[in-house]
């Protein structure tokens, strides 16, 4: 069960992104906490005596921390495209969208 929680964590990281609670700047102003928490976990919740199996599940819940920072950032900028392409100037010099 812990597993299968701690592979969702990067989805409600780009889900808090997507409603505008987390940045793409914090999470990666945070990737030292993200690498000690991964490991930390990995080497708590994994049944098995092995380093091997830990260090796996910990690289895999750091790829999908990075992939959800990269989907994020992607987010960011079409948000900032689409505001952009908003605010372009009408004849007037003022913003399109404010009269």
């Amino acid at each position: 069960l812990a597993f299968g929680f701690s592979f969702l964590v990067p989805e409600l990281l780009v889900a808090l992104n997507f409603v505008g609670i987390v940045s793409v700047r914090s999470m990666l102003r945070a990737w030292r906490w993200a690498v000690v928490l991964c490991f930390t976990f990995a080497a708590i919740i994994n049944p098995l005596p092995s380093p091997i199996p830990m260090i796996l599940q910990a690289l895999a819940l750091l790829a999908l921390y990075f992939l959800a920072v990269g989907i994020s950032a992607l987010h960011e900028r079409h948000v900032r495209r689409r505001v952009a392409a908003t605010d372009v100037p009408d004849a007037h010099g003022l913003p399109s969208g404010s009269q």
